[in-house]
Order: C-alpha cells, then sequence, then structure tokens
C-alpha cells in the first residue's frame, strides 16, 4: 500500500494485529517502509467540454502544480514517453494547474492521454493511468447565433441539436438550467404578427427561448420549457423590422431532431407593463376605500426564470405584467379581481426585478391581507395567467394600528383645508382629508381615520380658514391643540 499526504519530520506509528475467535493468534510478519519520491502522478483526472475538435482536461490538486499532458489517437499511441519526451505518436502540452484544453482534434476519432508532473530540476513523476475519449461529430450549421437560420410564416423547419455546443446566453423557459446549453439557432424578421413557433413533433424534451437585439446583446422576449408534454411552443408579438433570435435547446443533455412549425396571426402588442422594469405604478387607496386598477395578460410574454411557488407548474409558460408599490405599513390588504378569462396567480417580490418572493396567492374576488412588509419599501406585484385574462387589482391602505381624529374649529367661511399625514423620513402619504366646505361656519366638525404602525407628522396643504382652528388626537390620547 502507498501512503500519501505525509508531514516530513512527523512521527508515525503503524498498528499491526490479528484477531481469531477460538484461540491465541500468535503470528510473525516482516514489514518494510519504503519512502516513495515526492513527485507523484496525479490521480483525480476527468476529462470534460467534449466537442468535436477539443476537450477539456481537468486535473485535481495544487493551481501552481505543473504537469505534462500527453495525448494521441487510440489507434496508433500506447505507449506514454518519460519527462518532457513524448511517445511513439505522442504529443506533449506542458501547463500549470487545474485545466488544459487539447485542441486541434479530428471530428469522431477516439484518442488517450496520460498525465505526468513536472516537480521542477529534470525531476518528473511516472505517468498516471490512461484516459481516453472521443470527439463528438461535426455541430449542426446553424450551432452558433451569428448562423440562425431564418424562418418565415406557414412553413415548418426540420433540424437537430445533436453535438451542438453550449450557448450561455440566459434561458427565457421556467424551471431548468439557467443558461441555453447545447441550442440551435433560428431567427424571424419581424412584421406586425403574432408569431407561434410549435415545436412538439420534436424528438426530445425541449425548450425554447425568444431574443430580441444582436447575437453578444440579446435581450430576452419570451419562452417555454413544457406545453405539449415535455415539448415546446411559444407566441410572441413581432414588431415591424425587429429581428427576433430563436433558440432551441434540450433540456439537460437532451438532443435529436427538431420540427418547427411557424404559424403567424394578427399583432398583439404586449401590454406596457408587460416587463418588470415597466412595472405599473400604483398608489395605495385611502382608508377605507379600495381603487382599483384595471389590467390584462392579453398578448403579454412570460418572465424568465422560475414560476412563483403558488403556480400550478414549475416548467408551465405564464404570460405576466408588473405593478409596483411603495409600502405604507407592515401590512396591506390586495384584491385581485378577475373580470375575464383565468388568472394562475398573483405574486409580490422585493423591489429588485428578479428580487425574493414574498407572497403568492390564487386567491381572487376578495381581499388578502399581506404582512411582513417594510413602511417605505418598495415592492413589485406580478399578476401571470397561462390564457388572455382581464382583471383589476387594488391596494388598499396599510392595517390600522391606532385611530385619528382631526377636531376642526371652523372659521367664517367653514372651510376645512386639505391635510396629510405623512411618514417620517420618506414624506410617504398614509391618510389625508379635508379640502371641503361642510357649509357650518364656526361650527366644530370632526374628521376620523387611522395610522398604521410607524413615525407620521401632519401636513397642512392650505392655510386654516380665519379664525378657525384645529386639534389631532391619536387613539384615546388626549386632543393637542396645534393652531
Amino acid at each position: 500500500m502507498t501512503v500519501q499526504g505525509l508531514t516530513a519530520g512527523q512521527t508515525y506509528y503503524i498498528r499491526v494485529y490479528s484477531w481469531s475467535s477460538v484461540q491465541p493468534a500468535n503470528k510473525t510478519f516482516n514489514i518494510c517502509v519504503v519512502k516513495n519520491s515526492d513527485c507523484l502522478p496525479p490521480t483525480t483526472i476527468t476529462t470534460s467540454n467534449l466537442t468535436s475538435t477539443s476537450a477539456d482536461v481537468n486535473v485535481e490538486g495544487s493551481l501552481s502544480a505543473n504537469y505534462i499532458l500527453e495525448y494521441g489517437l487510440q489507434s496508433n499511441f500506447t505507449t506514454p514517453g518519460v519527462d518532457g519526451t513524448p511517445g511513439a505518436n505522442g504529443t506533449v502540452i506542458a501547463f500549470t494547474g487545474n485545466l488544459q484544453q487539447i485542441a486541434g482534434l479530428t471530428a469522431l476519432t477516439g484518442y488517450r492521454y496520460f498525465i505526468r508532473r513536472d516537480c521542477g530540476t529534470g525531476v518528473y513523476s511516472s505517468n498516471s493511468t490512461v484516459r481516453t475519449f472521443t470527439t463528438l461529430g461535426p455541430p449542426p450549421a446553424n450551432d452558433l447565433c451569428a448562423n440562425a437560420v431564418t424562418v418565415t410564416c406557414g412553413n415548418t423547419y426540420s433540424g437537430t441539436n445533436v453535438n451542438a455546443t453550449a450557448d450561455g446566453v440566459p434561458s427565457q423557459a421556467a424551471g431548468g438550467e439557467a443558461t441555453v446549453d447545447n441550442g440551435v439557432w433560428w431567427k424571424y424578421i419581424g412584421n406586425n404578427q403574432t408569431v407561434t413557433l410549435d415545436i412538439c413533433a420534436s424528438g426530445f424534451d425541449t425548450r425554447i427561448h425568444v431574443y430580441e437585439g444582436a447575437c453578444g446583446t440579446l435581450v430576452g422576449v419570451s419562452g417555454n420549457d413544457d406545453f405539449c408534454g415535455t415539448r415546446s411552443t411559444v407566441s410572441f408579438g413581432a414588431a415591424s423590422g425587429t429581428t427576433y433570435f430563436i433558440a432551441v435547446e434540450g433540456y439537460g443533455t437532451a438532443s435529436g431532431a427538431i420540427s418547427m412549425i411557424v404559424s403567424c396571426g394578427p399583432y398583439c402588442a404586449p401590454p406596457s407593463n408587460n416587463a418588470c422594469a415597466n412595472a405599473q405604478l400604483i398608489t395605495p387607496s385611502p382608508i377605507g376605500f379600495c381603487n382599483p386598477v384595471t389590467g390584462t395578460t392579453a398578448c403579454a410574454t412570460s418572465t424568465a426564470g422560475p414560476n412563483p411557488t403558488c403556480a400550478g407548474s414549475t416548467f408551465q409558460t405564464y404570460q405576466d405584467v408588473y405593478y409596483t408599490f411603495t409600502a405604507a405599513g407592515s401590512a396591506h390588504p390586495i384584491q385581485v379581481n378577475v373580470l375575464s378569462g383565468t388568472l394562475s396567480f398573483w405574486a409580490l417580490y422585493e423591489a429588485t426585478c428578479g428580487g425574493q418572493q414574498d407572497f403568492c396567492s390564487n386567491i381572487y374576488g376578495s381581499q388578502v391581507s399581506v404582512t411582513g412588509l417594510t413602511p417605505g419599501a418598495v415592492y413589485k406585484i406580478r399578476v401571470g395567467s397561462q390564457v388572455d385574462a382581464d382583471f383589476d387589482i387594488c391596494i388598499g391602505a396599510p392595517t390600522c394600528e391606532q385611530d385619528l381624529a382631526v377636531e376642526w374649529q371652523l372659521g367664517a367661511t367653514g372651510a376645512i383645508p386639505a391635510w396629510e399625514m405623512r411618514q417620517v423620513g420618506t414624506d410617504l402619504v398614509v391618510a389625508s382629508g379635508g379640502g371641503f366646505n361642510p357649509g357650518v361656519p364656526f361650527a366644530v366638525y370632526p374628521e376620523v381615520t387611522c395610522l398604521p404602525a410607524g413615525n407620521f407628522y401632519f401636513a397642512l396643504l392650505s392655510p386654516v380658514d380665519a379664525g378657525g382652528g384645529y386639534k389631532i388626537r391619536l387613539s384615546q390620547a388626549p386632543f393637542t391643540r396645534f393652531h
């Protein structure tokens, strides 16, 4: 046996023993300890990222270690050389660290290789055990975005992603890998049509992604993983003059024949708040009110990345739109009403697009209390469906923590000035009133509302009527005279 990783100068003990269940086991033996060379070949070696012309060799060990990699054809290279000299039909590459690529290889060809350590001052280890690999076949002609094939409406296109290389662009489909790993490319020139790409007849578990922009600076439009079983279909509005790039890949390492049907219909522009970055602002309603904002998912595209936790599927595509609001308290009631079609979810996220999901719901037609909010923080609401749906949404005032009473001593005209209670530090309006004339000069007139938890200040938006004044009371505390 060989023991490695010992420390020079350290004393070690070797225990030798025998065991018997019937009698004392007295045995004789010989033991011999021989110092091996400190220059040993690597033992953990793997091959990765195979293509038709290259392979990566990975060595476990120090990043500063020096190695000799020797490779050749399986058909005529069997015995490696020593030190820096190759054996018959071998080629050597000197490298440092954990990774070395072997390039300039021939497609569909078997190779073998060995690695030995270069320990310096002319000292080399023995060769590692042999490793072998076979290069892939040539990649498809449309393996790269730059070689995307143009498609047009009303046609069916065939292809394959067998031997396709990794693309690295962000996935536009929910679930699965974060990037496109073995995709092939087509492109569509926008002509104000709604385009549907159907690859349901393909021969493997597919994913499809749509982008706009240019190769190298692509911007996601939409995508799909599982629409028809494990196959995919996606629709998007193709604006005139815009070039759309289409990547078709396999889930994981899946590959095979691709059949893509391209069909078109009347153009339907996505809603203005289709993208998270263009979320529509909603102002929380005053206390006691729910001022709804109407919306639609008609013609909306999907969001890349994970689906909300309450969505019906990890891999399904959901057309979605976004809203944003600033929390005025730690809890707000939110109500979503379905006007037509069917919604799949509404979900609350922290401010940054792609941020943490804080809440998810399938409840419609009644208020849902969303708690755990941070007053003054900005949130996004994502509303999604599998089919076109119309809805409205309202965000109520923050849940009341204490009553607020403003008692007016009206002046000569009887007018009540407009006022607001604002959050200290953010100036966020959490309650408001006044701005009207009850028609009772010199009378006492109360206004009652409530406040969320937090620190607030009272702001008048216009002067107090001549001869008038006001008092403010929070909960059961005595009135405080302000004017």
